[in-house]
């Protein structure tokens, strides 16, 4: 971690994909546990480096910022940027994320200092994707998240069997809410975090809740449902 928080407070977060580590806002949170359930991520970090807009390079500790601050004093225009999260991806890809909420469109400034970051970032394959949430984190997306987040938290220890997955089949063509899934497994409603992660079942996570009377579908064991960040981007 490389910039500094100019007085923001810290918040402490531990995930199996991320360590424990510290970020700055309850936005950043709810972005990291996104990427703990996503399926496509192996590895996240936040503010991992900073760019040197200038000098077209990756600043990985304190004094190279404070230099490169320093030295571009006089300059006009942007002089950094600090990405908010560095994710690793199972397809080997490494993508840099901006966090932000949609209260702040962005000014000309902004919108100069991401492009400059992009070109940069890209000389080290590193893609640039901006996600913006929305202002109030009340809703069903903070809620479901944090469900998602304690059942991942139970998953090695409670595994879906086998036979509850081929019971579904069972299910086929027909209109479902999350209550009737439940009930024709014998499962109670606070088990069906544990049945979206297995990809038993899926739904659109920003905007149902946890609800019996939610509509889903059958998802075949397919994850794209917890691909959350790149719906958001």
């Amino acid at each position: 971690m490389v910039s500094p928080t100019y007085g923001r407070p810290r918040i402490r977060t531990l995930g199996a994909k991320s360590g424990d580590i510290l970020i700055e806002s309850q936005t950043e949170r709810l972005v990291a546990h996104m990427l703990s359930i996503d399926p496509r991520v192996v590895r996240f970090r936040p503010q991992p480096f900073t760019v040197d807009l200038n000098g077209q390079r990756l600043l990985t500790c304190p004094a190279q910022v404070k230099e490169v601050l320093a030295q571009y004093e006089r300059t006009h225009g942007p002089r950094i940027y600090t990405p908010d999260f560095c994710v690793d991806l199972s397809d080997a890809k490494q993508v840099a994320l901006e966090v932000k909420t949609d209260t702040f469109p962005g000014d000309e400034r902004y919108a100069v200092r991401l492009a400059r970051a992009g070109a940069v970032l890209s000389q080290y394959n590193y893609g640039l994707v901006k996600v913006v949430l929305r202002h109030s984190l009340s809703g069903p997306l903070k809620q479901n998240l944090q469900l998602l987040q304690q059942a991942k938290r139970l998953q090695g220890t409670l595994p879906l069997p086998t036979a509850t997955l081929e019971l579904l089949h069972e299910l086929e063509g027909l209109d479902l809410t999350l209550g009737d899934v439940c009930r024709h497994l014998n499962l109670p409603l606070n088990f069906a975090p544990t049945l979206v992660l297995a990809g038993a079942m899926s739904f659109d996570l920003s905007t149902c809740p946890f609800h019996a009377l939610t509509p889903v579908r059958l998802a075949y064991g397919e994850l794209e449902h917890l691909q959350l960040v790149g719906r958001l981007a």
